[in-house]
């Protein structure tokens, strides 16, 4: 779902989401609690990796670098939801 902020309006981007059969749902712009699952994520992420930023005393500039990480670890630790596997491992 995305509220048609504009980083996900891409002809290739939405070719290739219809090409693997994954249904694009629109919301209403300017109204994120209308996808409020992501958004709440969204900050989760950007909070770990501002933190981890923080606590290994790094610039700003490495922010990028820090979301990436954030997001390999949330890819690889295992959740209850998926029967204690990770995302990433779920086929």
């Amino acid at each position: 779902m995305t509220d048609n902020g504009g980083e996900y309006i891409n002809k290739d981007y939405v070719k290739l989401l219809k090409d693997e059969g994954i249904e694009i749902q629109w919301s209403v712009p300017a109204q994120p609690q209308m996808n409020g699952r992501v958004e709440c994520f969204n900050r989760t992420i950007n909070e770990k990796a501002e933190s981890m930023c923080h606590q290994a005393c790094l610039p700003g500039s490495w922010w990028e670098f820090s979301v990436l990480h954030v997001n390999y670890l949330y890819n690889h630790t295992p959740v209850r939801h998926l029967d204690w596997q990770t995302p990433k491992g779920v086929p």
